[in-house]
């Protein structure tokens, strides 16, 4: 029996029709394979509805979706993870400044047990370093005041306090003499020197010996700093020195919330370092936060935060357990003759070499000694 050719297979119509069939069976296979075995549009059981063309005229000309096959290929929790991971959420805005340049401010009003550890006189190859070490370790933030002629000795160290994330103030350029008037006109020149030293220009500064004068806090309202003091005894400034037990157990009996609590990193080696691990996890025990001095000020209301210095009373003793009572004895009286001296602590580290330093360092150290005396010359 012989077939009868009907001539459709050379209809040039019938034949695009094929290839058409063709190319849209191998598109709806490749999408079937990249998204796991699933037709576009198929109902969601996957039973594949029969595909067939129409008799007569043309294929349906609706064009499949465009398939991004790069997307389609990544998981799709990875996807999701990766659209999250370009999501930047937007920092918190910091504290506004509770703070006004010229502000006299011995301690902070704060709702939940917050201190500011701070250190005066540095920086200073024999102590910072080691203070430093702790404070790491620890995780805790400080504020360092320092001295000029320090700076200019050993800007590494002080470069250094800046790094690791601690605040600097200004806390004169040669620590002497205890008067108003020479303190309040070495703070413009001690600005620039820690600038210069660390790229850091201080907002706070505290007057050697908490010294007090309305020329010192005129000049702090024009250097746009406020002036740190303290109504904390800590006694590690006291000569002969304390050891280190007589500083913790004098913390121990004085901590005070919300205080800027005052201690020494310059004038040779001190016991201050060896204390201040206990003295860490002591108040961390009782659930203290350590801030910076003026983080501790901007979380709070600054007192008295007066433009002028109150009446003169002193500093009362506090008994253990009463850490977290209201603040009613001010430091007006209470004045931190620490009795450091910039030049001899100088003198000192050229002279016995308790202090390695290198050349370039030994060169800057005489160069501050040089201004002690031009300065004493004048």
């Amino acid at each position: 029996m012989h077939m009868v050719r009907t001539g459709d297979e050379h209809d040039p119509t019938r034949r695009a029709r094929g290839r058409r069939r063709l190319i849209t069976g191998a598109a709806a296979a490749g999408a079937t394979y990249l998204l796991g075995g699933r037709v576009l549009g198929a109902p969601a059981d996957d039973t594949v509805p029969e595909t067939t063309a129409p008799d007569d005229g043309e294929m349906p000309t609706e064009e499949l979706p465009e398939l991004d096959f790069n997307r389609a290929a990544i998981p799709q929790e990875q996807a999701v993870r990766g659209e999250q991971e370009q999501v930047r959420p937007t920092p918190p805005e910091p504290p506004a400044n509770r703070w006004q340049p010229g502000q006299f401010i011995t301690h902070v009003d704060v709702q939940n047990r917050r201190i500011s550890l701070t250190f005066d006189d540095g920086p200073s190859p024999a102590n910072t370093p080691l203070v430093l070490n702790t404070l790491r370790s620890y995780g805790i933030k400080a504020t360092f005041y320092l001295i000029g002629v320090n700076v200019q000795s050993f800007p590494s160290i002080a470069r250094q306090i800046v790094e690791e994330g601690h605040e600097v103030g200004n806390h004169s350029i040669f620590h002497t003499p205890y008067s108003a008037a020479p303190l309040a006109g070495q703070m413009t020149g001690n600005q620039a020197i820690i600038r210069d030293a660390t790229g850091v220009t201080p907002v706070t500064h505290r007057a050697p010996g908490l010294t007090k004068g309305s020329i010192i806090l005129s000049t702090a309202r024009a250097n746009g700093v406020y002036e740190a003091h303290t109504n904390m005894q800590t006694f590690d400034w006291i000569s002969p020195r304390y050891s280190a037990s007589a500083i913790f157990s004098q913390f121990t009996r004085y901590l005070t919330n919300g205080a800027l609590v005052l201690y020494h990193d310059g004038g040779g080696r001190r016991p201050t370092p060896d204390a201040l691990p206990s003295i860490i996890q002591y108040a961390r025990n009782r659930g203290y936060e350590f801030m910076t001095a003026t983080e501790l000020v901007n979380s709070g209301n600054p007192r008295p935060g007066t433009f002028s210095y109150l009446t003169s009373s002193t500093l009362q003793p506090r008994t253990a357990g009463a850490d977290i009572h209201d603040h009613d004895h001010p430091d007006h009286g209470y004045v931190d003759r620490c009795g450091y001296d910039a030049k001899a602590e100088l003198e000192s580290i050229l002279r016995d070499g308790d202090v390695s330093l290198t050349y370039a360092e030994r060169m800057r150290v005489v160069e501050s000694l040089a201004e002690f005396d031009a300065v004493s010359r004048d």
